[in-house]
């Protein structure tokens, strides 16, 4: 969730920074850094990694910062997806990557899983493929592919698409943090008007990639809610949507009817 605020480091951010990534010792590359912070470049770029449900993620090449409400949908998803022990394997989607952490979040908790990665930013890609070797997965269970949504995906059906596509209104631009207009890619964060240019194509192609008995997960904005269940109904797609930790419209579990 993207709101409104002042620059003003906090004494946590102060803490955290001197703490994760200078061991505690004040130094001339510290005090320069706390001076990038207080002019409102984001704390997660300065320190250049996030922990995401037990995996790291590196942000060298300046993807979007994984979000504490992202955090919170996708362990609550991943509690409801099973564990295979048949030898079948699962096949997954993670579109709109980023940095990749939803799909190295599930590599990390489901070891039956498969997990496709895909992004139309070439640095998103070199992002997605550092932090696949930063943790240590076998690189047999993911591939990663540079597509504009799906136009460069192969054909196949995937049992679980996780998708968390910009959907912030291109009218509420001014009304943001300027630490994130300013640092963060607006790819990944604008989509449109209404902020859902994205989702519609997504959603109008689903039926073509998404397995009869599959699920997407989809991340929207807060006030999104009615126009994510209303073009649901126009592309004869089951929506269930769900609230984030903070009581808020957050998530959508979608399926093909």
């Amino acid at each position: 969730m993207l709101q409104m605020k002042n620059n003003v480091p906090d004494e946590k951010e102060v803490r955290w920074l001197l703490e994760e990534k200078y061991a505690g010792i004040v130094s001339s590359a510290y005090e320069e850094d706390l001076g990038r912070l207080e002019q409102g470049e984001p704390l997660a770029y300065l320190i250049g990694n996030v922990p995401f449900l037990g995996a790291h993620i590196d942000l060298e090449f300046r993807t979007l910062i994984p979000r504490t409400e992202t955090e919170f949908w996708v362990q609550r998803v991943l509690e409801k997806m099973p564990h295979v022990t048949t030898g079948e394997t699962v096949r997954c989607l993670d579109i709109f990557s980023g940095s990749g952490c939803i799909g190295i979040a599930v590599l990390t908790h489901r070891a039956e899983y498969v997990v496709d990665f895909a992004d139309y930013d070439p640095r998103a890609i070199a992002q997605i493929k550092k932090n696949i070797s930063l943790n240590h997965i076998d690189e047999s269970r993911c591939r990663v592919f540079q597509s504009d949504i799906f136009a460069d995906i192969p054909e196949g059906r995937y049992d679980y698409i996780f998708a968390n596509p910009p959907y912030i209104p291109s009218t509420r631009r001014e009304s943001l943090d300027t630490s994130v207009v300013a640092h963060e890619p607006h790819e990944a964060l604008f989509s449109g008007i209404d902020g859902l240019d994205c989702i519609r194509r997504l959603l109008s192609d689903l039926a073509s990639y998404l397995s009869p008995t599959g699920t997407l997960y989809l991340e929207f904005d807060c006030d999104q809610k009615e126009s994510i269940e209303q073009l649901c109904i126009e592309q004869h797609l089951a929506c269930d949507c769900y609230k984030d930790q903070s009581d808020r419209w957050r998530y959508a579990e979608i399926r093909l009817t």
